[in-house]
């Protein structure tokens, strides 16, 4: 185990963390090391982006999204004290779904569903 792959698990351990977002996070970090070949505490914000948009592309659900942000943001934030890379981490948004317009019930109508 690397040396920052230690010190991220110790931090969310002394935070408390339960195990499962212990191993979501740490998955998480590993993902974007893979994804470039090399450690993530040499990475620019412009590689997280990169990363970012990657995800979006592969058809990562929006929910994935956040959780590896979540991450991401936990490990330059907390485990390396590089707050800038945090700003640079935006938490995905769900589109909403177009509703479909209500159909306005005259009173007419509303008469008829009574009598039914």
């Amino acid at each position: 185990m690397t040396a920052l792959r230690q010190r991220l698990i110790e931090d969310m351990r002394v935070r408390n963390f339960s195990p499962r977002t212990v191993q979501a996070y740490v998955s998480a970090v590993a993902k974007l090391a893979k994804h470039f070949g090399r450690s993530p505490d040499q990475l620019s914000g412009e590689d997280v982006r990169a990363f970012q948009v990657r995800l979006l592309e592969g058809k990562t659900s929006w929910s994935q999204f956040n959780q590896i942000v979540c991450g991401l943001r936990f490990f330059f934030g907390v485990s390396l004290h590089r707050p800038e890379m945090v700003e640079m981490l935006p938490h995905g948004k769900k589109p909403k779904r177009k509703r479909r317009a209500s159909h306005a019930l005259s009173s007419g109508n509303i008469g008829l569903r009574r009598l039914r």
